[in-house]
């Protein structure tokens, strides 16, 4: 999950986040990747499983830097992108 993604999701109630994201983040040593031209085209490539753009976006993310995504979401599990279930 993007921060932005993070950020929306919670004003709109779906999520609950640190008050400070970024620090929280920085402690749990995850990677920040930022969305390139390369993601973002990629997404044009992708099955029509999802209409999330979030979870497209993710998607893309990582099937172009060879990620996991940890996610209980049974429609990216339909894409060819190695997943751990939530």
């Amino acid at each position: 999950m993007n921060t932005w993604e993070i950020v929306i999701k919670e004003r709109l109630g779906k999520l609950e986040s640190p008050n400070n994201l970024e620090l929280a983040i920085a402690e749990s040593n995850f990677i920040p990747i930022p969305v390139s031209i390369k993601h973002t085209l990629y997404i044009e490539k992708l099955a029509n499983h999802h209409e999330d753009p979030f979870d497209r976006l993710l998607i893309a993310q990582a099937m172009v830097e060879n990620l996991t995504i940890i996610t209980r979401d049974r429609k990216i599990m339909r894409y060819t992108v190695p997943v751990i279930e939530a």
